[in-house]
């Protein structure tokens, strides 16, 4: 499976902190990565997930899953 990864855009507020240190996480980190997971976070906004989204937008997150792989 590809793994697919949107960093924070530069100068955009989370590029300049670590969002880590904030307690930003994904709220089950434990819980390991699948396609599944990643169709159904994307698909339904499941936020118990292994997953971070830094949009609730999900026209963004359908366009950028759909077309940001080619």
């Amino acid at each position: 499976m590809a793994t697919f990864y949107k960093g924070a855009g530069v100068g955009t507020h989370w590029h300049s902190r670590d969002s880590r240190r904030v307690g930003f996480t994904a709220r089950s980190p434990e819980t390991g990565p699948t396609t599944e997971a990643l169709i159904a976070h994307v698909a339904t906004g499941t936020i118990n997930s292994p997953y971070i989204s830094l949009t609730r937008s999900y026209a963004v997150a359908w366009h950028y899953a759909v077309f940001s792989s080619k």
